[in-house]
């Protein structure tokens, strides 16, 4: 559900835009987030069971995770040229892009 060019706030939105950039390049914004919560994770018991199990579940589990805290430090989200950004106050922030 690729949105060329268009601007949205809502999380099912995001949630989905996650999932197809998934395959592209994170951003120096975004590369250090997913590292973080990867590596605590990596010590969760429970999410190693999914992620060995079911591998594509632990990712949707990380998308998640990932959507909560993007949620918290933007107020909305544009896709320009195969390019996710989250936008605030400060400006657009490039979140992924899909090679």
């Amino acid at each position: 559900m690729y949105l060329p060019n268009q601007t949205f706030s809502d999380r099912v939105t995001l949630l989905e835009m996650l999932f197809e950039f998934e395959s592209g390049s994170l951003s120096d914004y975004t590369r250090p987030l997913i590292d973080a919560m990867y590596e605590e994770l990596e010590s969760d018991p429970d999410f190693m069971a999914i992620d060995e199990s079911d591998e594509e579940e632990g990712s949707a589990y990380v998308d998640e995770k990932l959507a909560d805290h993007l949620l918290s430090a933007f107020k909305s989200f544009a896709v320009e040229d195969k390019k996710l950004y989250g936008v605030n106050e400060a400006g657009k922030t490039l979140l992924m892009e899909m090679r």
